[in-house]
């Protein structure tokens, strides 16, 4: 089971999230971590770099770095906030 490491930016966004979409990232997160090939997470690779990115929701997304039994979270919010 990897492990997480979060950054600072994502958990001042957690913070900010109504409860409802706390739940559905803490939700995704727990999938991330069983399986980060998950389909309910539509895990893809970002352009340009190293950066992936799973769902939350329809327009939410969780951005992080994937290297062997480490997940970086980098950011959390709508697609729009964290491209």
């Amino acid at each position: 089971m990897p492990r997480f490491d979060r950054r600072s930016n994502l958990r001042r966004r957690h913070r900010k999230l109504g409860a409802a979409e706390r739940s559905a990232v803490d939700r995704a997160l727990r999938w991330l971590a069983a399986n980060a090939r998950d389909p309910r997470l539509r895990t893809h690779k970002l352009e340009g770099g190293q950066r992936w990115a799973c769902s939350y929701a329809y327009d939410g997304r969780i951005v992080f770095t994937w290297e062997a039994d480490v997940i970086t979270l980098l950011d959390v919010g709508t697609h729009g906030e964290v491209c």
